[in-house]
């Protein structure tokens, strides 16, 4: 029974995401302070898409990956062995033999499709060029000896030498296979040579776009703390003399690695030791002393992650969302990452009123080598390279939002965080009452948990627990998702905060976590407060025995960083 005494606070929608840039009493009204394996498309949060285990990988360390787009095959180097996947089948082919083996002890490979070609390098040993029948080692007049490279506006750049250089091959000739791949004009030509940058170059990437600072089609050369543009959208022989025109588009901000950009409509999003990054916010905030990432939303963590180990981060475009690594740890002479951040466009994606991209949180299924998406069988997918909890290498695939996959049996745990919640004001001293969760579009048994902390408290209380099964259809129809009337807990469990004694139900504001397995939507959240007489203020009287939380109490939850892995796996 509700007593005319009570407040509510009403969670109803989760349009402006997760936002853990702010303490949790600042966090927007339809925003929340954490999400965890979570979508919050169509403004309500609800199990992400999920994802599965398409192939299980030998083992040995994993050293790269590539879509070659026109022969519809994922191309994964594995201990030096560089290995063929077809997704229609799942088979694997090792392309590699005696002589183009290459050093299972390289940290990585880089991967560049071409036309009708794809490139692999190692920065060590001659480039590995594959048509789709023969797998062959460059020639002397073809690919240099590099790593990061990109094909654009016909001429493939390569990063060379001690990783300063970039080295532009030959425009492309449509009557001759694999033209692009010859490397003679900066030769012979007045002009050529390689183009030389202050600080190595990890990254090289192209821009979509017409922008009138760098041009049509400029190459972006990406260092560890600058970026430049050059000038590369020549297309006749004749004018080779006018390729260049190096500009330094803005300092004390750079592209971490390779992987770690992509092409977003007309811009480029990139990861920065700072964060993610866009190329077209950092060049009009250059100017300003606004000058920020775009991510303080993830700070908890990207402000952690391993500067030296950022090289191996991905960041790919898919389902109108960005992927972005994040948790780099070593695995090997290289990192191997333990979650993605995931950037949400579908609010740009409106004919009306557009809003700015908000995150989705963080996912979790595999420790990420690398992601890559590509077109196969006329259809754009995405694969993720790595290993599971277990060490055993694999590939994921992950799923579209409106995908309903055969054969998956993921159930990942679902995290939800609500702002500061304030019923009756933040000056109110209330106790909590009620919780009620409205729960929709179930598709799968759910054990949904109800967590509470009041003011700053640093530990989760569990309130209570719920568990709702989802019956088996008939055998000649297709299942309907249900709805459930809200959930509502029971009384709140009594309780006393080990430190100063107060009663752990009672403060001036609550947040909410809700903990959950099984596939549904979080419609609404509305949390039941009493006003009641305040305790006695703080006297500055040490707690029991003068010692800080230094244990977590029986019941009550640790909230701290979440981990797949405890340690580093050996490759």
């Amino acid at each position: 029974m509700i007593s005319k005494n009570w407040q509510t606070d009403t969670v109803p929608a989760v349009i402006g995401g997760m936002d853990a840039s702010v303490d949790p009493t600042l966090v927007g009204a339809t925003a929340v302070a954490y999400l965890r394996n979570v979508s919050i498309r169509g403004g309500r949060a609800q199990s992400r898409p999920r994802t599965k285990k398409v192939m299980s990988l030998a083992s040995g360390k994993i050293q790269g990956a590539g879509a070659f787009n026109e022969r519809g095959v994922l191309l994964v180097s594995l201990d030096g062995k560089v290995l063929e996947i077809r997704p229609d089948v799942w088979a694997a082919t090792e392309k590699t033999d005696a002589s183009t083996m290459g050093n299972p002890s390289r940290a990585r490979h880089w991967y560049c499709e071409t036309v009708g070609s794809i490139v692999i390098q190692d920065f060590q040993s001659a480039p590995l060029i594959y048509d789709g029948s023969d797998f062959r080692k460059a020639e002397d007049d073809e690919v240099p000896v590099g790593g990061a490279m990109c094909f654009s506006n016909g001429r493939l750049a390569v990063v060379t030498g001690i990783g300063k250089s970039v080295r532009l091959g030959d425009i492309r000739r449509d009557a001759e296979h694999q033209s692009e791949l010859k490397f003679t004009e900066t030769y012979f030509l007045t002009g050529g040579g390689d183009f030389s940058f202050p600080h190595p170059v990890t990254a090289l990437h192209s821009l979509p776009v017409i922008d009138t600072s760098t041009g049509q089609g400029s190459l972006i050369v990406g260092c560890r703390g600058r970026v430049f543009s050059l000038k590369t959208q020549v297309t006749s022989r004749d004018l080779w003399p006018d390729i260049g025109f190096q500009t330094e588009m803005f300092p004390n901000v750079g592209i971490t690695g390779q992987t770690a950009a992509a092409a977003v409509n007309q811009d480029l999003y990139f990861r920065s030791v700072d964060g993610i990054r866009t190329l077209r916010t950092t060049v009009s905030d250059f100017e300003s002393p606004g000058q920020t990432s775009i991510s303080r939303e993830m700070a908890h963590r990207f402000d952690h992650d391993t500067d030296h180990l950022l090289d191996y981060a991905s960041v790919v475009s898919f389902d109108n969302r960005l992927f972005v690594t994040h948790s780099p740890i070593l695995y090997g002479n290289r990192g191997i990452n333990l979650g993605l951040a995931v950037y949400n466009f579908d609010t740009l994606s409106k004919s009306g009123q557009k809003s700015p991209p908000v995150f989705d949180g963080e996912w979790d299924f595999a420790q990420i080598a690398e992601i890559v998406v590509g077109n196969f069988s006329g259809r754009q997918r995405c694969f993720v390279i790595g290993r599971d909890t277990a060490g055993a290498n694999g590939i994921w695939e992950i799923f579209r939002e409106a995908d309903e996959p055969v054969g998956v049996t993921e159930s990942p745990e679902q995290v939800l965080t609500t702002r500061s919640l304030a019923g009756a004001g933040i000056d109110a001293y209330k106790a909590l009452r009620r919780c009620d969760v409205w729960l929709s579009d179930i598709k799968s048994a759910v054990n949904l948990k109800v967590y509470y902390r009041a003011g700053q408290y640093p530990f989760w209380v569990l309130w209570d627990e719920f568990n709702v099964a989802v019956g088996s259809p008939a055998a000649w129809s297709r299942p309907r998702p249900l709805q459930r009337n809200p959930l509502s807990t029971h009384s709140v469990p009594e309780g006393f905060d080990d430190q100063t004694q107060q009663p752990l139900a009672q403060g001036f504001s609550f947040q909410i976590r809700l903990v959950w397995t099984g596939q549904c939507r979080i419609d609404f959240i509305q949390l039941f407060t009493e006003p009641v007489t305040q305790p006695g203020v703080a006297d500055n009287v040490e707690g029991v025995d003068g010692e800080m939380y230094a244990v977590v109490p029986s019941g009550q939850v640790d909230p701290t960083f979440w981990y797949p892995h405890t340690s580093s796996p050996a490759p």
